[in-house]
């Protein structure tokens, strides 16, 4: 980051801080965003939010942008209940039975599919994926704003990292298996769990079907990027797959995670 702001001063340039994944994440004990003249959070990414953005702006010489408007839009509504309802399905109480059933009756309002019409086969594209672009100039709905209220982001950051750690101990790195950072720096808000694995994609598809989403990250890069040019970068979207680790887990969850990946995994890899 150094290195960075003495490029952006040397250059006078303004430097704009891309934060989608590292919402709450501090970089020597000074928050992400906080370094060059403007940061942008994706608040969805890391909160249980159905949309919703974060402008900081840290440059007092430049205007601040005008207010976005306020809009409802019922599309968010009905993410927002499919999230709740596929959090509480796997619950093995009455709520839970009563939210599969209902997540049942909307498959099967859409042609009994298992998966949502918006689904691609072997991607890890989920019921999110069913909200439209929203135009730039929109504030954050009004379903966001009483939600994000509730949310401490001290707890957020304390959980994640504790199942961060819990998974660092849980799953069995390989050959084939790397962990890609098995400790993390003080300030981290980790946004997953990464490792590097071989035939990622087909793994993926084998927990998907056993109803477990993994984030896959970078798989499709940019149509101007050359692979044979930069083959890091190419190796890097084969094979980084990212287990799960947000606030809403708890131990037993995170146990449930390395479980099913390590038996998957090494059933992938010895061809069974």
């Amino acid at each position: 980051m150094g290195k960075v702001l003495e490029f952006c001063r040397d250059k006078k340039l303004l430097l704009i801080e891309d934060c989608a994944h590292a919402l709450y994440s501090q970089y020597n004990w000074k928050w992400l965003g906080s370094f060059g003249a403007f940061g942008i959070y994706s608040l969805q990414k890391t909160i249980a939010l159905p949309n919703g953005g974060g402008l900081l702006c840290n440059a007092g010489d430049l205007p601040d942008p005008l207010p976005g408007r306020k809009f409802f839009e019922p599309a968010l509504l009905k993410t927002t209940i499919k999230s709740v309802l596929e959090y509480k399905a796997v619950d093995k109480s009455i709520t839970g039975k009563i939210s599969s059933g209902l997540l049942d009756l909307y498959r099967a309002m859409n042609g009994g599919n298992a998966e949502d019409p918006s689904d691609t086969a072997g991607k890890d594209m989920r019921w999110y994926y069913e909200v439209p672009r929203y135009d730039y100039h929109n504030a954050i709905s009004a379903l966001s704003m009483p939600l994000l209220n509730k949310e401490s982001y001290e707890e957020t950051v304390k959980q994640r990292r504790h199942n961060y750690l819990l998974l660092s101990e849980m799953i069995r790195a390989s050959e084939k298996v790397k962990i890609m950072f098995q400790a993390m720096d003080e300030g981290v808000c980790p946004l997953c769990f990464v490792i590097s694995v071989e035939k990622r994609d087909t793994l993926v598809a084998e927990m998907n079907r056993a109803g477990l989403y993994p984030f896959v990250f970078g798989r499709f890069h940019h149509k101007t990027l050359s692979v044979p040019d930069f083959p890091d970068a190419g190796y890097l979207s084969a094979h980084l797959l990212g287990l799960p680790v947000h606030q809403q887990l708890n131990g037993i969850d995170i146990e449930t995670i390395a479980d099913t990946f390590n038996a998957f995994a090494a059933s992938h890899f010895n061809g069974r």
